[in-house]
């Protein structure tokens, strides 16, 4: 399209892409008829609307694209077809994930660790033995992240060591994560959305009325996890992140924790729950969960 291929040209030609409006359709320029600064913010060009052009609100002149083209030294003839940006291709699998390592179940390993029958250990894959490619090097519970039951990931728990609690193999890319246990969410079901996958499970079976999917951690949320919860249709989400500052902010504990969190550390933390909750509530019926007075760290495990 001729508009498209000329604004292009004169996004190039005008470098304007660091005072571009929200929205990205909207730049703003130096005025080629009084000068104004594009810092000013009083001239623009956009080629969104029946009449794109641009227009100047300190001096009021304005006009087409092509004429803008013609005022700033770019002549509407002499512009080129700008091609498509290309595509980066896709990283490649870790070697481990191509060649996955094949753990023993471990059901009482299991068992000892959250109360899950045999069925749903089964079920979901759950395993015990050593993660690829990982700084810790002892056995721990294996949690496969699976997409339409293709595996994409690992995580692993710790179960007799004092190296971190969740870790995940070497070469991990987060945006081949999917939410944990997604695919139990139903049009009209309530989902209860925590850090640890484990307790997702849990959730589901304390109450079939409910849902629990897992972030692995406060910090990974996606872009592409929202519009999966969307598709989803449920009818109610709660963001229950652990009782803690990372994850809910404390509730009504939070003074105790910000004077138990100082002592040790610079400065507070952002509350990942409470900024998620808020995300979240501009496209989907989504509250935080109350913890009320609940005990320092507590997490929904606790809360069953």
């Amino acid at each position: 399209m001729v508009t498209q291929n000329l604004l292009r040209a004169l996004i190039i030609h005008l470098h304007p892409d660091e005072h571009r409006r929200s929205g990205g359709s909207e730049y703003y320029i130096d005025c080629p008829s009084c000068g104004k600064e594009m810092q000013r913010r009083k001239c623009s060009f956009s080629a969104r609307g029946s009449k794109p052009g641009y227009h100047c609100f300190s001096c009021g002149e304005g006009g087409g694209l092509s004429r803008l083209a013609e005022l700033t030294g770019l002549e509407s003839g002499n512009y080129q077809p700008m091609p498509e940006p290309k595509q980066r291709p896709p990283d490649p699998p870790p070697s481990w994930l191509l060649d996955p390592p094949q753990y023993p179940v471990g059901v009482a390993e299991w068992q000892k660790y959250a109360p899950l029958p045999e069925s749903l250990i089964l079920e979901k894959r759950l395993r015990v033995g050593v993660l690829p490619k990982s700084q810790c090097r002892h056995k721990r519970l294996i949690v496969p992240v699976l997409d339409d039951g293709l595996l994409v990931g690992l995580r692993g728990r710790a179960i007799g060591c004092s190296c971190p609690k969740w870790l995940a193999p070497g070469g991990t890319k987060l945006s081949r994560y999917t939410l944990y246990n997604i695919d139990a969410v139903k049009p009209g079901s309530v989902v209860i959305i925590v850090e640890n996958p484990i307790d997702a499970l849990l959730i589901g079976l304390a109450d079939p009325g409910a849902v629990g999917v897992g972030t692995y951690s406060t910090s990974y949320w996606r872009d592409a996890w929202t519009e999966t919860l969307i598709a989803a249709k449920p009818r109610m989400v709660f963001v229950a992140f652990d009782n803690d500052l990372p994850g809910n902010g404390g509730a009504a504990r939070r003074p105790e924790m910000v004077r138990d969190w100082m002592r040790t550390h610079d400065r507070i933390p952002q509350a990942r729950g409470i900024k998620l909750t808020n995300e979240l509530q501009r496209v989907l019926p989504a509250e935080l969960y109350d913890w009320g007075n609940a005990p320092v760290g507590a997490d929904m495990r606790s809360e069953l």
